[in-house]
């Protein structure tokens, strides 16, 4: 609200920081009209079963809110298919170009799973806030958030009671907890009624919240053969990163580390805890057992989520990425699956006039 509540500082107060500007971006998956320098990142990832699924529904609807009805599934299953198994490249080749930033180049960045926004929206969001506020050098480890200002901020926004900040946990926990299921507010600090076209689905009935992890496994959107391919394009990137860094190790310490290495940490499925096969997913995002985002020994993990280069000295070097660079594009300009969709959708429902039948989310 507009108001200045009991804890709130103004930005003018030397112990409220300024935050840095945050920009969302598609970089380098397309690129936006104006380039700028990012010093540190926000990685925000979702499966690829669910994200490849939401982005058919987009580009056939033009909308963030509504849902394809399971006839267009069927008379367009070929179509879907084949966008699945180009979008499997680029969403690989996305995250794998951000994970090398922080890998290679010492890009200060947190990893963030839309999963685990699900599973424990408060305590992510305050992991988020800890990484803004290290960023803006006023959040000393440890040091967060000492008079619960930026956890009252996140609990307004959730629409979570605050009287446990007060010494009264009976309406919640420190942990994030809430026991007012029927209200949308799920264990864990999870309350997503109120986060309009963005909010999932399983905040209207009450139900676990895996019901959003995995839906469309669950409602068996891919044949067995495409979910073959996903996992396959996924370890041959494993493979032949593996075999990049070994071959192109130029010490002979940093080969003998990367003998190793497990070729597996290469493999952006099992990196975030997406293989089905291995590791059994969605089942294993049940409460309390969501899976580690792992990363390589070339990487230091300085606080919860967060990985930046090690140096020489121990030190981490930050480096700074030029977000919208020119010439830099993962998707290639003629890809049938990008930008054309809006083509294809328009010429099967005579220009939008008579649009796919969809479900309100």
């Amino acid at each position: 609200g507009a108001g200045r509540g009991e804890g709130q500082r103004r930005r003018d107060d030397d112990s409220s920081p300024l935050l840095p500007f945050v920009v969302k971006t598609h970089y380098p998956e397309r690129r936006g009209p104006f380039p700028y320098p990012a010093r540190s990142c926000v990685l925000l990832i979702r499966n690829p079963y669910d994200a490849i699924d939401s982005y058919w529904n987009l580009c056939a609807t033009n909308t963030h809110t509504r849902t394809l009805c399971e006839s267009v599934y069927l008379q367009y299953q070929d179509k879907f298919e084949q966008l699945a198994r180009g979008e499997i490249d680029t969403w690989l080749n996305f995250h794998r170009w951000w994970m090398d930033k922080a890998e290679e180049e010492g890009l200060r960045m947190l990893v963030m799973r839309y999963e685990d926004l699900i599973m424990d929206t408060e305590g992510t969001m305050l992991e988020v806030m800890k990484f803004l506020l290290t960023d803006a050098g006023g959040c000393p480890e440890g040091a967060l958030d000492k008079d619960g200002f930026w956890r009252r901020r996140i609990r307004h926004a959730l629409g979570l009671p605050q009287d446990w900040i007060n010494g009264d946990s009976s309406s919640g926990s420190p942990n994030g907890g809430s026991s007012n299921v029927s209200a949308g507010h799920g264990v864990g600090g999870t309350c997503t009624s109120r986060l309009g076209s963005y909010r999932p689905r399983h905040h209207q009935s009450g139900t676990s919240k895996l019901v959003s992890v995995g839906k469309s496994l669950r409602k068996v959107r891919y044949s067995d053969e495409t979910l073959r391919y996903m996992h396959e394009r996924a370890e041959r990137m494993a493979e032949e990163r593996w075999k990049e860094r070994r071959g192109g190790a130029g010490k002979a310490e940093a080969a003998s580390l990367l003998e190793d290495e497990d070729r597996d940490e290469y493999n952006p499925l099992k990196q975030f805890g997406y293989n089905i096969d291995s590791q059994n997913f969605p089942e294993n995002f049940a409460q309390g057992k969501c899976p580690q985002i792992f990363w390589r020994s070339t990487c230091k993990r300085d606080m919860n989520g967060t990985h930046s280069k090690a140096s020489k000295t121990g030190e981490s070097a930050a480096a700074v990425v030029k977000v919208n660079a020119p010439r830099v594009e993962i998707r290639p300009p003629y890809d049938p699956h990008g930008r054309a969709m809006t083509n294809w959708r328009k010429g099967e429902t005579e220009d939008d006039t008579r649009p796919f039948p969809t479900l309100e989310r």
